[in-house]
């Protein structure tokens, strides 16, 4: 079958209750029914075109260098030139092939999902299942099938050759709101991003406002060139320190060599402690694979680093965790485990795949043992953090979304810092291991405190002692004069709050998914859990969207896939 034109049956807002339409339940029929083999096959087929196109510009590459080899002169230069446009012309056709076959494969996925929640529904009890719940399914395939069909529009290369983006105009994006910038990246056409990842790629991989998907393939760039030029620079200063190079300068002008050396020993150190840096976050997303987005990336002091598990500009649940003190990228490993335990607890506890993102964020300069009584690193890594969560918010597709902010240790004062200033767009907070967050009470974070919670281990010294001295930064979340909620913790240590299997997991998982109802607390009045909340529809139905009048078929996206798999 195939769903095409228009449904125009009124349906209630998600939010009605009573038993279903018999029409309504018709027509969540017809889409559980729904074969998506021909949207599988063209994902397929754009995905060969994109290897296809790849291929041959390598091939038409290599020619083009080989030509030099055996023919010289004007004739040989221009047609060495004329290869070369060749090879450009695929260089854009491909990606945006390939964007096509990731777009598909996407959609295919969160069909799939509401596929099951409508089959689900169907063989539910009739006097428990309501309207709300059909039409907040069907509401949310109209969306998918909306937002699949223009991205792909989006997505197609232009007719003709649009001017390249200059760096100027790049560079005049930082500072803006991200959801500035991502209008500005979305007025580009398709070989216009794909020109600006290409030369400006370190100003794209930390603009706020640029997909998750763009932002991961600007960042695999500037990671892959440092990485190049860092071997580069340790072969050429290893070579310069050779024992026999040092002798002959010490020869020539021993007066200079010794400053010489103490200079190049010092930066052969740096390019070292980069260089391992660097190599670490690239060993990471080799382990995660295709689930990792890579969302910023430095090497320059202890170095950044911002990593997402899972898309976040698609998912309905996206947890944001800020580590604390002394972290650098040599901690990325067990950082990564943290929220990739945290992504799986949460994902369990929904009815679809890869509806939950958590990102690792090292976005900010985590102050060593001897600054972290300070609060100076902290607000400034609250300014960042809430351009972060703005940008997440400005490139996440139409249907709402649950934002979490978990920080450890002192990541818990910037998660405070950048709540405390205003504007901060999160759902919830989480503190861990927190030694104060820079206020007495929950209400002066801006948020209902019922949406505030703490937890700490018994013998968490950070957490306790630490945070019971006064003067350093506030009241610990877990105190009950602070105002928040307590979640049992069974944990031991600072750093085990993400323990596999255990109760503090659960409950910060339950958080992150909106399953209040879950949470086991010490303390505290936490917050109703929405109807359906965790579920396929109970978002939107606790959204308040209109009423679905005109729920467009799957005609959005086979409109605009342009192929059937056909090579």
């Amino acid at each position: 079958m195939g769903v095409t034109g228009t449904l125009t049956h009124p349906w209630p807002t998600p939010s009605s209750p009573g038993r279903p339409d018999p029409a309504l339940r018709r027509e969540l029929a017809t889409w559980a029914r729904f074969d998506p083999h021909p949207l599988r096959h063209a994902a397929h087929g754009w995905a060969a075109l994109a290897a296809d196109l790849d291929r041959a510009a390598d091939e038409v590459a290599t020619r083009a260098r080989d030509l030099t080899e055996h023919w010289t002169g004007a004739g040989a230069r221009a047609a060495q030139a004329r290869l070369r446009t060749h090879v450009d012309a695929l260089d854009r056709a491909a990606p945006p092939a390939r964007r096509t076959a990731q777009l598909l494969s996407h959609h295919l996925a969160g069909l799939a999902a509401l596929q099951q929640r409508a089959r689900d529904l169907l063989a539910g009890d009739p006097d428990t299942v309501t309207e709300a719940d059909c039409a907040a399914v069907l509401l949310r395939l109209r969306e998918l099938d909306r937002q699949t069909a223009a991205a792909i529009r989006a997505n197609q290369p232009p007719l003709g050759l649009a001017a390249p983006v200059d760096r100027t105009s790049v560079a005049a994006q930082r500072g803006r709101r991200p959801d500035q910038v991502r209008d500005w990246w979305l007025s580009l056409t398709a070989a216009q991003r794909e020109q600006t990842i290409r030369d400006h790629a370190d100003l794209i991989g930390w603009l706020d406002g640029v997909s998750a998907a763009d932002r991961d393939r600007a960042n695999r760039l500037v990671l892959a060139r440092r990485l190049v030029a860092l071997r580069e620079r340790e072969a050429d200063l290893v070579a310069r320190l050779d024992p026999l190079a040092l002798g002959l300068r010490m020869v020539l002008a021993p007066w200079a060599s010794l400053p010489a050396t103490g200079l190049l020993l010092a930066e052969l150190a740096q390019v070292r402690q980069e260089l391992a840096g660097l190599r670490t976050a690239q060993a990471q997303l080799d382990r995660f694979g295709e689930r990792a987005l890579l969302l910023g990336i430095a090497g320059g002091g202890d170095g950044r680093a911002v990593i997402a598990l899972g898309d976040p500009d698609h998912a309905r649940h996206t947890a944001v965790f800020v580590p604390g003190v002394g972290t650098d990228l040599a901690d990325l490993p067990g950082g990564l485990d943290h929220v990739d335990h945290l992504q799986r607890a949460a994902d369990r506890l929904t009815g679809d795949p890869a509806d939950v993102a958590t990102v690792y964020w090292l976005g900010y300069d985590a102050p060593g043992a001897t600054e972290a009584l300070s609060w100076d690193a902290s607000r400034a890594g609250g300014v960042a953090l809430t351009a972060f969560v703005d940008g997440l918010r400005a490139t996440h597709d139409p249907t709402p979304a649950h934002l979490t902010l978990v920080g450890h240790s002192y990541g818990s004062t910037v998660v405070a810092e950048a709540a405390l200033a205003g504007g901060l767009r999160a759902d919830d907070l989480v503190a861990a291991g927190s030694p104060g967050m820079h206020t007495a009470h929950a209400a002066d974070l801006h948020l209902d405190p019922r949406h505030v919670w703490g937890g700490v281990a018994p013998d968490d010294r950070i957490g306790g002692d630490l945070g019971s001295l006064p003067f350093v930064h506030g009241e610990e979340p877990t105190d009950p004069a602070f105002g928040g909620n307590r979640y049992t913790v069974d944990t031991r240590g600072h750093s085990g709050y993400w323990d596999e299997h255990s109760t503090s997991l659960a409950n910060q998982a339950a958080i992150v998914v909106g399953r209040y109802d879950l949470v086991r607390y010490v303390f505290g009045a936490p917050p109703e859990t929405a109807p359906g909340l965790g579920r396929v529809g109970g978002v939107l139905g606790a959204a308040g969207l209109p009423s679905m009048t005109g729920v467009t078929g799957m005609a959005g996206v086979t409109g605009v896939t342009g192929m059937t798999g056909r090579r």
